[in-house]
């Protein structure tokens, strides 16, 4: 395996994420590149958040951990509002042998109404998809 890809959102299920995209890396001695597609922010949010140097600081944790790593940013469109064909997009872009994701652990009423942007990458992307749950206790 050369190289994996782990979808980054800043969720409460990536650190979980990192730490099992890392282990994975490191056993295979592939390359991680960490992938966040950054949605356009409402104007009465600014810019309180900032993505670059999040992801900035888990690459570099990753690499004191003896990790190759390095990470991209995609900018979202701002008119869907949904960050699934950013995703499959660099994706397809970059190959990966592994796309590393997590579950949110939404109801099944939730999944319904508002579908999953973790099941919609599944279904699109041609590349094998390692899951991982929110150890949040949430679902159904």
């Amino acid at each position: 395996m050369k190289l994996i890809v782990a979808l980054i959102d800043f969720s409460e299920v990536t650190p979980e994420l990192i730490t099992l995209a890392g282990r994975v890396a490191r056993g295979m001695n592939s390359k991680l590149t960490l992938l966040h597609v950054a949605m356009p922010d409402p104007d009465f949010v600014g810019d309180s958040r900032n993505p670059h140097r999040k992801l900035e600081i888990l690459e570099l944790e990753l690499k004191k951990l003896g990790v190759d790593a390095a990470s991209v940013i995609v900018h979202g469109d701002s008119l869907s509002g949904n960050p699934v064909r950013k995703i499959v997009d660099e994706v397809d872009r970059l190959t990966p042998d592994l796309v590393v994701m997590g579950s949110h652990g939404h109801g099944r009423l939730y999944e319904m109404l508002v579908g999953s942007v973790t099941n919609a990458v599944v279904r699109k992307v041609r590349r094998p998809v390692l899951l991982v749950p929110s150890q949040g206790g949430k679902g159904a």
